[in-house]
């Protein structure tokens, strides 16, 4: 990741530009599925969305100072340099990481028992106390429709963030003239309510749990952040127009806010479904098919874009309940479904 971000720098062509940040993309890619496995370990089930909104918030973070830090980074420096810098910034996170995630909370020396026995209290355990945690082939995650579930609603939901952050500085520029100071001035407060949703999606969802099942509390959460992102996307077809871009970038605040709402629940139902090894196996395979959405959703863009983005805002709204009815219809029971069938 490290390294492709660099040698971005050294690109003289769009093809040696387009392996460089292919090679970006595979380092990214690990930390996800990565991280809905460590919560999986790390967190009782009432707590592990507001764990997976935090770390979504990290990357909407992310994107809120980096317009802002780019656009002054690439008039002081220039592009290349810009590249060097945020490449090198991305070995921070690496450091504390190794330093503290060192083993897991039943081996960790740093945690007491009362805290063990809260995080180890949900864990999907092996059925027999002896046997050694080893994870499901792939062939056999896949023969649970609610992996399909995960699958697809993360196939539907995906491309309508990736629409935002891929797009909205070309759209900003091509629809009110914005240039690259303005976009960077004003694109983070969108990025802001991404930020927002994914901390309060978590918190609610934990909340709901005081109460209502993990099913329901997941499923309601998600059905709320799917309505957001529908209402949100009705509204820039409806409203905006070319004298009114702030309204653009607060409307798709409450898209991004629904989006995050949603999806570290989404996230999540990988380690309410299955355990260990298995976790990170579907969340892997679901970000693989994200991906794949995305690459569908980034080709048809540029034949939309010149006539109107309007047909992608429609074709994203149509994709948020769509990603909303996949869990309904393929997860009928948010649990353990491994354990349940042996």
């Amino acid at each position: 990741m490290v390294v492709g971000s660099c040698i971005s720098c050294l690109c003289k062509g769009s093809g040696f530009l387009s392996v460089v940040r292919a090679l970006l993309g595979l380092g990214e890619a690990g930390n996800w599925p990565g991280a809905v496995k460590s919560n999986g370990e790390w967190f009782p089930i009432k707590e592990r969305a507001i764990a997976q909104g935090i770390f979504n918030a990290g990357a909407s973070l992310g994107s809120v100072i980096a317009p802002a830090l780019i656009a002054v980074l690439y008039s002081q420096f220039g592009w290349r340099t810009t590249f060097i810098i945020l490449g090198l910034a991305g070995l921070l996170w690496v450091i504390p990481w190794l330093f503290i995630n060192k083993a897991k909370p039943d081996k960790h020396s740093w945690i007491t028992e009362e805290e063990k026995k809260l995080i180890m209290i949900d864990q999907i355990k092996p059925v027999k106390e002896d046997e050694k945690e080893k994870g499901l082939s792939l062939i056999q995650i896949l023969s649970y429709k609610e992996s399909w579930g995960v699958l697809m609603s993360r196939f539907f939901i995906e491309p309508i963030w990736w629409l935002f952050v891929g797009w909205m500085p070309l759209y900003l520029n091509s629809k009110f003239g914005f240039s690259i100071e303005e976009i960077g001035s004003t694109i983070w407060i969108s990025y802001l309510g991404g930020m927002a949703g994914s901390i309060i999606g978590g918190w609610y969802c934990g909340k709901l749990m005081e109460t209502k099942s993990v099913d329901a509390a997941r499923k309601i959460t998600i059905t709320i952040g799917g309505a957001l992102i529908f209402l949100g996307l009705l509204g820039i077809i409806l409203l905006v127009t070319e004298n009114n871009p702030m309204t653009f970038i607060y409307i798709v605040a409450v898209v991004l806010f629904g989006f995050q709402f949603a999806i570290g629940n989404i996230q999540t139902i990988s380690s309410d479904l299955f355990r260990g090894p298995s976790v990170g196996t579907l969340a892997g395979l679901a970000g693989t098919v994200a991906a794949v959405s995305v690459i569908i959703m980034n080709s048809l863009i540029p034949m939309i874009a010149q006539v109107s983005y309007t047909p992608a805002f429609i074709v994203i709204a149509v994709l948020a309940p769509l990603a909303v009815l996949s869990i309904y219809v393929l997860i009928k029971r948010i649990r353990p479904v491994e354990i349940e069938t042996i």
